[in-house]
C-alpha cells in the first residue's frame, strides 16, 4: 500500500481503528455518501436501461430518476400487503452461536455488555474500556474476537429487538430472512421485493450490521434513498446520520424501540414530518457530492513513497 500509494476508504470508524492497530496505517474512515437519484439511458425503441458508467455522465440521452424508480425484478407474489403500513425488517436471523467458553468469547461478551450499557461506544473504545488494548494488536486474536463478537453482540441484538417488537406489535411487525425460526419468530422468506416498497411501510427498522459498528452503511442508506422512514438502534455515530431527529428515530433497548414505534404507529403526520426532516439532513450532510471530494482531498494525500515511474491505473 505504501509502495503504490494505495489507501483504503473504510465506512466503519471502529474497523478503521482496528486496522490501524494492526499496522494498516493507510486505512482511513469516512462515511458513505448518499444520492437520491439513479441514471438511465433510453434506447431508440424507448426501452430504459440502468446507466452503469457512473464516472462518465456525458452520454446523450442520460436521464435521472428518483432512486426508488429502480424496482428490480418482480417477485413471485405481490408483497405490498405484507409491507404497507407495517413496521418491517429485512435481515438474516442467523443461527445460534456454537457453544464456546473460550477466553476470547468471554472477552467479546464483556465488550458487548459495555456497548449495550453505553451505546455511544464503538467497538475499539469499548475494548479499551475493558482492558483489551494489548490483545487487539494481534491480528489472529482480533479476527477470532470479531467472529465471537458478531455472535454475542450483533446476532443477539437482532434477536432481542425482533422479539420485543413482535411481542408488542404482533403481525404489524413483519420480518423477512432466514434463521428467525431458531429464535421462535415467524418470518417471510428472503425476497428482494420489499426493498422496492420501503416507502409503503410505516417504518423500516435497522438493528445494526453483523460486521460494522456504524449507523451509516448500505442497508440504512438504501432505506432513505427509497423514501422509507428509518428507525434504528442507536450507534456511536447515529448523530451523524439522524441529526436533529436522532432522539425521535433511534432507540437503545427493546422498551425504547417499542415506545418510539408506538408514537409513530397512528400518527401519519408525525411520520411524514420526521421523514422529510431526516431526508433533508441526510441528503445535505451526507451527500455524495460533499463526502467524495473530502475523501479525495483529505483521505488520499500524496505519498512520499510513490514511485516516480508512470503507472497504468486504469480499470
Amino acid at each position: 500500500m505504501e509502495r503504490w500509494n494505495v489507501r483504503m476508504w473504510c465506512m466503519c470508524p471502529g474497523v478503521a481503528e482496528q486496522c490501524g492497530r494492526l499496522g494498516l496505517t493507510r486505512v482511513f474512515h469516512a462515511p458513505l455518501g448518499v444520492h437520491p437519484w439513479i441514471c438511465a439511458l433510453r434506447d431508440g425503441d424507448g426501452a430504459v436501461h440502468l446507466y452503469k458508467r457512473w464516472m462518465s455522465q456525458a452520454d446523450p440521452g442520460l436521464v435521472r430518476y428518483p432512486y426508488r424508480a429502480m424496482t428490480g425484478e418482480a417477485g413471485d407474489r405481490d408483497e405490498r400487503p405484507l409491507v404497507a403500513g407495517r413496521f418491517i425488517y429485512l435481515g438474516q436471523g442467523c443461527p445460534p452461536a456454537e457453544p464456546d467458553t473460550s477466553a476470547i468469547r468471554r472477552a467479546a461478551e464483556t465488550v458487548a455488555e459495555a456497548m449495550r450499557a453505553e451505546p455511544g461506544l464503538h467497538r475499539t473504545a469499548a475494548m479499551d474500556l475493558c482492558g483489551l488494548g494489548g490483545p487487539s494488536a494481534d491480528p489472529a486474536w482480533t479476527l477470532a474476537f470479531n467472529r465471537a463478537f458478531a455472535a454475542v453482540f450483533a446476532v443477539e441484538n437482532r434477536r432481542r429487538f425482533a422479539t420485543a417488537l413482535r411481542d408488542a406489535f404482533g403481525e404489524a411487525f413483519a420480518l423477512w430472512g432466514d434463521g428467525w425460526d431458531r429464535h421462535g419468530l415467524a418470518a417471510h422468506p428472503v425476497s428482494p421485493g420489499p426493498r422496492a416498497l420501503y416507502h409503503e411501510a410505516a417504518a423500516c427498522l435497522d438493528f445494526g450490521s453483523l460486521a460494522y459498528d456504524t449507523a451509516i452503511f448500505p442497508r440504512t442508506l438504501e432505506i432513505l434513498k427509497r423514501d422509507g422512514l428509518l428507525v434504528s438502534w442507536r450507534h456511536a455515530d447515529s448523530g451523524r446520520l439522524f441529526g436533529p431527529v436522532e432522539h425521535e428515530l433511534t432507540f437503545g433497548d427493546g422498551e425504547e424501540a417499542v415506545r418510539r414505534l408506538a408514537a409513530l404507529r397512528d400518527d401519519p403526520d408525525r411520520r411524514a414530518r420526521l421523514l422529510s426532516a431526516h431526508r433533508d439532513w441526510v441528503f445535505d450532510r451526507l451527500s455524495l457530492e460533499r463526502v467524495l471530494p473530502a475523501v479525495l482531498a483529505d483521505g488520499c494525500p500524496p505519498s512520499p513513497h510513490t514511485l516516480s515511474q508512470s503507472t497504468d491505473t486504469s480499470v
